[in-house]
C-alpha cells in the first residue's frame, strides 16, 4: 500500500498537465490566426525585440549606432539614457524618423531635449513643430523653438487641449501679432 504523499504528485502533475494540453491545442490555431493577421515586418519585429532583449547596455548601444530602422525604433523608447541618446548618434538615421521621434509621447525627455541640439534635426521644420506639439517635450525647449513655428501651426497650437497651457498662450499671442497687418513690429 502506498503512502497518501506518494500519489500526490503524479495528481498534482496531471492537473497541471491539463492546462499545458489544452494550451498547446489552441497555440497552434492562435499561431495560425495570427500569420494571417499579420505581415512578415510583425515576424521581423518581434525578431528584432527578442535580440535587443537578449542584450545588455553596451550591446544596445552598438544596436542604437548601427542597427536597422527597426531597431532603432525600438531602441528610442529604451529606458536608459545613453541607449536612446544613442539612437540620435546614428549615422543612419533619417530626418523622417526623427519627425517621428519628436512626435511620440513615450520617449525619454532626454531624447526631446538632445534633438534640437543636432543642427542638422533643428532646421527640419517638421522636426521642430512635432517637438513643440509633444506635450512630453520640457516647457523650456518648446518655448524656444516656438519662434519657428508658423502662422497655421501656431493657430492649431492655440487650440491643443495636449500642450502645457503656456504654450498654448503664447501661441495664440504670436497668432494674433504675426496675422494682424496693422500691428508689425520691427
Amino acid at each position: 500500500m502506498q503512502s497518501p504523499r506518494a500519489e500526490e504528485p503524479p495528481a498534482a502533475a496531471a492537473i497541471a498537465a491539463v492546462p499545458a494540453q489544452a494550451a498547446a491545442a489552441t497555440a497552434p490555431r492562435k499561431a495560425h490566426a495570427h500569420k494571417k493577421l499579420h505581415s512578415n515586418a510583425d515576424a521581423e519585429r518581434g525578431s528584432a525585440l527578442q535580440k535587443i532583449s537578449k542584450l545588455d547596455v553596451k550591446g544596445r548601444i552598438q544596436m542604437a549606432m548601427k542597427g536597422s530602422k527597426e531597431e532603432r525604433s525600438i531602441l528610442i523608447r529604451d529606458g536608459t539614457k545613453l541607449v536612446a541618446l544613442a539612437v540620435l548618434e546614428s549615422g543612419k538615421i533619417t530626418d523622417g524618423e526623427v519627425e517621428k521621434f519628436a512626435s511620440q509621447k513615450n520617449v525619454l525627455e532626454a531624447v526631446l531635449r538632445q534633438i534640437p541640439m543636432k543642427r542638422r534635426f533643428a532646421k527640419n521644420y517638421n522636426v521642430i513643430r512635432n517637438l513643440v506639439a509633444n506635450p512630453r517635450t520640457p516647457l523650456d525647449v518648446s518655448l524656444g523653438l516656438m519662434k519657428n513655428i508658423l502662422i497655421s501651426d501656431l493657430r492649431n497650437l492655440s487650440s491643443n487641449k495636449e500642450v502645457p497651457e503656456t504654450i498654448r498662450k503664447l501661441a495664440l499671442k504670436m497668432y494674433k501679432t504675426k496675422s494682424d497687418p496693422n500691428k508689425k513690429s520691427h
